[in-house]
């Protein structure tokens, strides 16, 4: 599968999603560079601009109308996607924002920061209700669940943590991964759980449990990131020079997709699973169309 190549940024690409009608991508980077583009052609079609450091966290809301934004400039930005003007901006996190995942029913965001592990922000206000002080450096937030009352958090160390939403409470924590956990995923309506190590180790767990499934090996020591295809049949794992598709009941390679840079970021399957993104150390976001059945 060949993909279409955005040339998208002056500098590395963190960060891309898919708009709810999978007619747009999002791509976020260095410098504060934010950016709506057409999926099937890659043309620009707008700039949100107001960032200065690198856009760590993107979600779109309201049916796609509404962005989502935070910053390593401390700030959480609402947009407007049809005008790119930016409708609301919130500056109190001083230290940044390291990532930021929106409730599934759009009532809240969490984000993370060198000082707060876990921030919550009801909406529309967008200002922090409640927080947890971060105890480790480069440790925030992975995922939230289906019914948004649990949180996983990782990042350096070897434990997947989770948190109850609303208290703040540890529920439960997971011996999961030497050196780091870099990225996880709930599946299977949050009974199970996948994981990626930066030793290039991914698990599939019972979250019921706390129980490996079943796991292998990938790469060596790297940046790793996944997601889960929205059917629950696939992981995506960005990983230097290729993706690597896995399918998520046996770990199994379904198959590689090679790209030219060393660094790759964010991933993210559109939401019925048509579009797999890329976001690159190379400036380009990568876009492929699956075979979806």
């Amino acid at each position: 599968m060949n993909p279409l190549i955005i040339h998208a940024h002056s500098s590395h690409v963190n960060k891309v999603i898919f708009s709810p009608n999978e007619k747009f991508l999002v791509s976020a980077g260095f410098s504060g560079e934010l950016k709506l583009w057409d999926v099937e052609n890659g043309e620009l079609l707008q700039r949100f601009e107001g960032h200065t450091k690198t856009v760590n966290g993107i979600e779109f809301a309201d049916q796609g109308e509404t962005l989502l934004s935070g910053s390593a400039d401390g700030s959480f930005r609402k947009w407007n996607v049809a005008t790119g003007e930016c409708t609301d901006t919130l500056n109190e996190q001083k230290k940044g924002i390291g990532s930021l995942i929106l409730a599934k029913d759009q009532s809240f965001v969490v984000t993370s920061s060198p000082d707060y592990m876990l921030a919550v922000r009801p909406l529309p206000e967008g200002e922090i209700s409640n927080r947890i002080k971060a105890d480790k450096k480069n440790v925030g937030i992975m995922a939230l669940n289906q019914s948004s009352t649990l949180v996983a958090t990782g990042g350096m160390g070897n434990y997947i943590r989770f948190y109850n939403v609303s208290t703040g409470n540890l529920v439960t924590s997971i011996d999961a991964h030497d050196t780091a956990v870099m990225s996880f995923q709930f599946f299977d309506n949050d009974e199970k759980g996948v994981s990626i190590g930066y030793m290039g180790d991914v698990k599939v767990w019972d979250l019921q449990k706390n129980e490996v499934l079943r796991e292998c090996k990938i790469g060596e020591k790297g940046y790793y990131s996944l997601d889960v295809s929205p059917d629950e049949t696939q992981v995506a794992i960005s990983m230097p020079y290729q993706v690597s598709l896995l399918n998520l009941h046996d770990l199994e390679e379904d198959s590689i997709l090679y790209v030219k840079p060393k660094g790759n970021y964010g991933i993210s399957y559109s939401p019925s699973g048509q579009y797999l993104g890329l976001a690159s150390a190379d400036k380009r976001v990568r876009v492929w169309r699956m075979n979806t059945k």
